[in-house]
């Protein structure tokens, strides 16, 4: 029997932006694999560790009181596929009860042509054509891609496709 998934804040403290915050985003642990959920909340090391403690202060209630309901609600989403549903936990179901509005699809290709557009509609056109870049080069390596597809196998074997096409590291 599989332990029960967990979710939990993380203060990534791996991105560090120009106001000297951390993202703090929701971490998904199961069978020892870990997926992070944008909380679009960012904080330093101590304000994050007040946030979250029983007694935040009247400066970061309002903070505190969003993350533990972002905790809560993945925590609900957990226990709705393992026991209301009985099913086996796994990531595509938690983030097709999620993000309900928005189809979770398996095809690599698919999202980034939802990302690319979204991109576009933001006026994010160069990040737009970064995306688009990366989805043509991996188009070129391999015609259909699912998620799934993706392992470290795979990612070497693109990795020399492109070192033979004489691509340097750093555009790999």
């Amino acid at each position: 029997m599989h332990k029960r998934p967990s979710a939990s804040l993380w203060l990534d403290n791996r991105y560090l932006k120009k106001d000297n915050t951390f993202p703090i985003k929701i971490r998904i642990t199961s069978n020892g694999n870990r997926t992070y959920y944008p909380t679009n909340i960012a904080l330093t090391k101590e304000d994050f560790e007040r946030a979250i403690s029983l007694k935040p202060g009247s400066k970061l209630k309002e903070i505190h009181i969003r993350l533990l309901a972002l905790e809560m609600q993945a925590n609900r989403i957990i226990d709705t596929i393992i026991i209301q549903n009985s099913e086996d936990f796994s990531i595509e179901k938690f983030e097709a009860l999620l993000n309900p509005e928005n189809k979770v699809t398996s095809d690599v290709y698919t999202i980034f042509t939802n990302k690319i557009a979204e991109l576009e509609k933001t006026g994010q056109i160069s990040t737009a054509a970064g995306y688009q870049a990366a989805h043509n080069s991996l188009k070129g390596y391999h015609d259909y891609l699912k998620f799934s597809q993706v392992d470290k196998n795979f990612l070497l074997g693109y990795e020399k496709s492109m070192l033979e096409a004489g691509k340097s590291y750093s555009t790999v």
